[in-house]
């Protein structure tokens, strides 16, 4: 095999070159306190902090509740509770901390995936170079080719 050969298959792959970048990030994203740790720890304290302001907004609707809707029949009271409710601030504002408490977890949850994703990718990266210079090492020995600088 030329030198001409084992670059093309290298170059081909293109990682070898790369890979000490992919080790650095892969460190990064793994290694105590990594961002993959980081971005599980932040999931967990925002789904916490979501159950919390489901409690709170359990208890702001049921204090409107107990302060007692009229109406002639069930839907009646039902439809009127309804309205009590929109039209209570505490009320509408526990609702608002709710939806900003969920969206705080989907960001949590999609930035822990990403992280993981990454981490996958950085290791079939890291393990397509191995197998590549793995390959290029079991051919045996290169001839001295000059290769032109692409």
């Amino acid at each position: 095999m030329s030198v001409k050969d084992a670059v093309s298959i290298m170059r081909s792959v293109g990682l070898a070159l790369d890979t000490p970048r992919n080790l650095a990030r892969l460190h990064a994203l793994a290694v105590e306190p990594g961002e993959i740790g980081l971005a599980l720890i932040n999931v967990e304290e925002a789904k916490s902090k979501e159950v919390s302001l489901r409690d709170q907004l359990k208890v702001v609707e049921a204090q409107v509740s107990v302060a007692g809707v009229a109406g002639k029949n069930e839907k009646e009271r039902e439809a009127n509770l309804v309205i009590a409710k929109a039209q209570d601030q505490g009320c509408v504002d526990a609702w608002n901390a709710l939806r900003t408490g969920q969206a705080e977890t989907w960001n949590a949850q999609a930035t822990h995936e990403a992280a993981r994703r990454e981490f996958a990718v950085l290791l079939a990266k890291i393990g397509l170079a191995q197998s590549a210079l793995a390959l290029v090492a079991a051919i045996g020995p290169l001839s001295s080719v000059e290769v032109a600088a692409e």
